[in-house]
C-alpha cells in the first residue's frame, strides 16, 4: 500500500542519515594514519559492482530477458557515477577540514538542493508553500549552526574556509544526483512490470552499473593525484589501513 511504502521509505531515509552521521565521525578516525580520500572513494564506489551478486540471487542466476544493456544506459550510468563519486570525494576531504557538527548539518541540507533541482528538472513536480518554508527553515538552521561553530575545533579537525567549500560542492552534487537518479532510473532502468521485485531489480542493476563504471573510469584520477603530489598512491599494508577502506565501504 501507499502508506506502507511511505513508512518504508522514511525508515530507509532515517538509516541513510544515521549512516552519514556515523561516517562523518568514523572516517576521520580511520584515516588518522592512512589518509587517501580519493583512493578510498574509488574503492567504495567500485564495491557497488558487488551488488551484482544480490541481483543474480534475486533473479535465480538467470540473466536472460531480465535486462538489456544499451549505450544510453551505459552513458547515463557513467554520469551517475561521476556525479556520485566526485562530490563524495569532496565530502571525504571536508571531513578533515570541518568539525562533524557543521559538516553533517551542511551535508544533510542537500535535500534543499534536491528540492530546487526537482522543481527545475522533473516534469509535473509542483512547488508548495510547505516545501518552501521547510527549505527556508533548513537554511536558517544551517546558518545558525555554522555561525555558532565558526572557529571551533576538536581533536580531529577544525573548521576552515576550504572545508566549507568542499562540503558545499558535495551537497550540491548530491542534491543534483538525487534528481538525476530519478530521471535516469525512470528512463533507462524501469522494468515493464509493476511488481516490486522487478522495480528493486532495476534499481539494483543501476547501482551495479555505477560500480562497474567507477572501477573502469575513475582510476586515472589516482595517477593524476600521484603525479601532482596531491595524494601519493600507496596500497594499505597494515590491518588498520585495510579497515579504513573496508569499514566505509560496508557503511556506504
Amino acid at each position: 500500500s501507499t502508506s506502507f511504502e511511505k513508512i518504508g521509505g522514511g525508515i530507509c531515509a532515517l538509516i541513510c542519515i544515521l549512516t552519514w552521521v556515523a561516517m562523518s565521525e568514523v572516517i576521520p578516525l580511520l584515516q588518522s594514519n592512512y589518509t587517501k580520500p580519493y583512493f578510498l572513494r574509488y574503492c567504495v564506489g567500485s564495491t557497488y559492482s558487488l551488488m551484482i551478486i544480490v541481483w543474480l540471487l534475486l533473479n535465480k542466476c538467470k540473466c536472460k530477458d531480465k535486462i538489456q544493456i544499451t549505450y544510453p544506459m551505459i552513458w547515463s550510468s557513467f554520469w551517475l557515477s561521476m556525479l556520485y563519486n566526485l562530490p563524495a570525494y569532496a565530502w571525504y576531504l571536508s571531513l578533515n577540514n570541518t568539525i562533524p557538527a557543521i559538516n553533517d548539518t551542511m551535508y544533510q541540507s542537500s535535500v534543499c538542493v534536491a528540492y530546487i533541482f526537482s522543481v527545475l528538472l522533473l516534469p509535473n513536480y509542483s512547488m508548495t508553500w510547505m516545501k518552501n518554508f521547510s527549505v527556508i527553515f533548513c537554511m536558517i538552521g544551517v546558518g545558525l549552526i555554522g555561525f555558532g561553530t565558526s572557529g571551533q575545533s576538536d581533536k580531529n579537525a577544525k573548521n576552515t574556509w576550504y572545508g566549507y567549500v568542499e562540503v558545499f560542492i558535495s551537497l550540491i552534487g548530491y542534491g543534483l544526483l538525487e534528481v538525476y537518479i530519478a530521471i535516469v532510473g525512470k528512463k533507462h532502468f524501469t522494468s515493464p512490470s509493476d511488481s516490486k521485485l522487478d522495480k528493486i531489480n532495476s534499481k539494483l542493476f543501476m547501482e551495479v552499473m555505477m560500480g562497474i563504471l567507477c572501477f573502469f573510469t575513475l582510476w586515472p584520477g589516482i595517477l593524476i593525484l600521484t603525479w601532482t603530489g596531491v595524494e601519493t598512491f600507496e596500497l594499505p599494508t597494515k590491518q588498520e589501513d585495510i579497515l579504513s577502506i573496508v569499514i566505509p565501504a560496508l557503511m556506504d
